[in-house]
């Protein structure tokens, strides 16, 4: 499989900006000396295999990065873009999710994700403005915007209280306004984000949905490679098997071999004996 290209962006490593930033990250997390030096070194290694088509080997150093120093959104990013290149279309669309959480603002994640939904035949969604403006930031930042509107109205009321000085009185009221509007914004987002369902991504070729959670079970649909679906309730696990909602507003079992969660170890949560 030859470099795709496509006209948002180019699939490829990313540039040593994003090399510093993840030295700078991880180092933090390993110690001031040797910790960083090698990281630096893990990382080149496995962009020096990918720039040497040699993506095997550097799924493998991406992969290995991952385990021992956590999830970061540039390690993920070239994950899916060597999985991209072995035609593992799924994964590199898994990742790319997943990096998109902890970058939701970066234009190249984005584009490589659009592109590799592109090439699955997938549907590339195009979200209202709300939606845009809800994922540009993850829930935590939200919350953090909220809080410091808060803040800020705290402290402009009790100015105001005070000693309001020369503004006029008309002003003060509508900088307090706007703070609290804009406060109420920030939680609402914050909250519609942290309830949102969690999604996986089909990983197998075709992924079989099951009218129950039993390997003999009638089959009602199939999920192409690479698709993304809504984990319907997380509590509702039997053995190996997770309910998820398709179509919108279908519910069947797939096998958890077949998908994988875009928030890690969402797997972990007790199995439910109710089918």
């Amino acid at each position: 499989m030859s470099t795709p290209l496509c006209s948002a962006g180019v699939v490829g490593c990313r540039s040593l900006k994003t090399v510093v930033f993840v030295v700078a990250l991880f180092g933090a997390m390993a110690g001031p000396n040797a910790g960083a030096e090698t990281v630096a070194e893990e990382f080149g290694k496995a962009n020096a295999a990918y720039s040497a088509a040699q993506y095997d080997q550097a799924i493998s150093g991406y992969e290995r990065m991952i385990q021992v120093h956590g999830y970061d959104p540039a390690v993920l990013y070239n994950l899916g873009n060597a999985y991209l290149q072995t035609e593992q279309l799924g994964r590199a669309i898994l990742n790319y999710e997943r990096s998109l959480m902890l970058a939701p603002n970066d234009p190249d994640v984005v584009a490589n994700l659009q592109y590799a939904r592109g090439l699955a035949g997938l549907e590339v969604p195009t979200p209202q403005w709300w939606q845009r403006l809800m994922a540009s930031m993850t829930p935590n930042q939200w919350a953090w915007s909220a809080s410091v509107l808060l803040f800020l109205w705290a402290g402009a009321a009790l100015v105001y209280w005070f000693k309001p000085g020369p503004m006029p009185v008309k002003w003060w009221r509508l900088a307090l306004a706007m703070l609290v509007m804009g406060f109420f914004l920030c939680a609402a987002f914050a909250g519609m984000a942290a309830m949102e369902r969690p999604y996986a991504v089909v990983t197998a070729k075709d992924a079989a949905v099951l009218q129950s959670p039993f390997a003999k079970a009638k089959q009602v649909a199939s999920l192409p490679e690479g698709e993304t679906i809504a984990v319907d309730k997380i509590d509702k696990q039997y053995q190996q098997y997770v309910r998820v909602r398709y179509d919108k507003r279908s519910l069947g079992w797939v096998s958890r071999e077949q998908v994988e969660a875009i928030q890690p170890d969402l797997w972990s949560a007790p199995e439910s004996p109710q089918p």
